[in-house]
Parts: structure tokens; C-alpha cells; sequence
């Protein structure tokens, strides 16, 4: 299975992994100013019963720490600390503050504490903050797949509602390549 091994400084801290599913390395600054990461996923081996994963959560950072992600083919990976089975919702509406993400299929924050918005709502879709960015960097990169996105012959976007070739998907979510470049610039 393909794994990622998390490095701080030198030392590997985890090898997340999953046989089937999506593993993420997000870092963040929530409170600004105190920067941290967490390695987690979303383990869909099975069809109805997805859970939330996680190795590693809010370890903390500081100016000059050096943090590496190795992509590595291995038998097995760490087991995760912590596994959670998501409260799931049909269809891919906001509700409060949070929003289903169409690309992740991860309930996200549409509205971040600090007032900055957490994703872009589109007519029936939603992409956070994390989905824009892959997606982004699989455009610049002219990748066919990373993470959990991949590319699509040809489908249309769930953003302008046109029909377009290689467009970049997750979950139900299509967007084109106009539409990645608003939605970062928008963020």
C-alpha cells in the first residue's frame, strides 16, 4: 500500500496508510501564530461505515523546524491513535458553520474562526480550503492524481456547470481549470 512517512527534524514521527481511503499531512495556524500539524484520513475500506483517522494530532511547530513527507510503498502502516465514524449526511448541503466538502467528503468549517472563509460554495458543491489547494497543485504540476483527486477525461464542472476536458474530481465534485484558479485567488 502506498504510505506516507512524516518526518520533524530528522525523526519520523509516523507511517500513515490505508488499503483503501484518503490520508492527509495538513498544517495549520489556529490560534495565529501557533502553528501545528495533524496527519489524519478517512478509511473507506468499507462502503458504509467510514472513519475519520488519526496518527498524529495538532503537533505543535516552530520557526525552523523542518518537516518532510515521504511517499513510500510498504506491507503496513502505523495504527492510527484515534478512529471516529463521521455523522452522515445525505447530500452536500451547509448546515451552521460547516459544510460537506464534495471533493473530501469531509464536514468542513465554510466559515473559519477567523473570519476567513474555510472553502467556496458553489451552487451544489462545496471544496475546502485543503481539496483547492491539491486540486491547484495538480494544475500547476499537470498531475493525474494526488491525494484523493484525480483527473477527468471529460465531465462537467460542478462550479460553472460546463462541460470541459480534464477536469479534476473527488468524491461527486468536478471543477475546471478557470474555476481552481478564482476559487485560490478567492481564498
Amino acid at each position: 500500500m502506498i504510505c506516507l512517512d512524516v518526518s520533524l527534524n530528522g525523526e519520523r514521527l509516523t507511517r500513515a496508510g490505508l488499503r483503501r481511503g484518503v490520508v492527509t499531512v495538513i498544517v495549520d495556524q489556529l490560534p495565529p501564530g501557533a502553528p501545528s500539524f495533524t496527519v489524519g484520513g478517512m478509511d473507506t475500506a468499507r462502503s458504509r461505515n467510514h472513519e475519520y483517522v488519526h496518527w498524529l494530532q495538532r503537533k505543535k511547530l516552530k520557526c525552523g523546524h523542518e518537516m518532510s513527507v515521504r511517499i513510500v510503498e510498504a506491507s503496513r502502516a502505523h495504527k492510527p491513535m484515534q478512529r471516529e465514524r463521521p455523522v452522515l449526511r445525505e447530500g452536500h448541503r451547509t448546515e451552521g458553520t460547516f459544510a460537506e466538502c464534495s471533493f473530501c467528503g469531509r464536514d468542513r468549517p465554510h466559515k473559519l474562526p477567523s473570519g476567513a472563509t474555510g472553502g467556496i460554495l458553489g451552487v451544489s458543491t462545496f471544496i475546502c480550503r485543503s481539496c483547492s489547494c491539491v486540486a491547484q497543485q495538480m494544475k500547476e504540476q499537470k498531475a493525474s492524481q494526488a491525494l484523493h483527486l484525480q483527473r477527468v477525461d471529460r465531465a462537467q464542472c460542478s462550479f460553472c456547470q460546463q462541460t470541459r476536458r480534464g477536469l479534476i474530481g473527488g468524491v461527486v465534485g468536478r471543477v475546471c481549470s478557470a474555476c481552481i484558479r478564482k476559487i485560490v485567488e478567492t481564498m
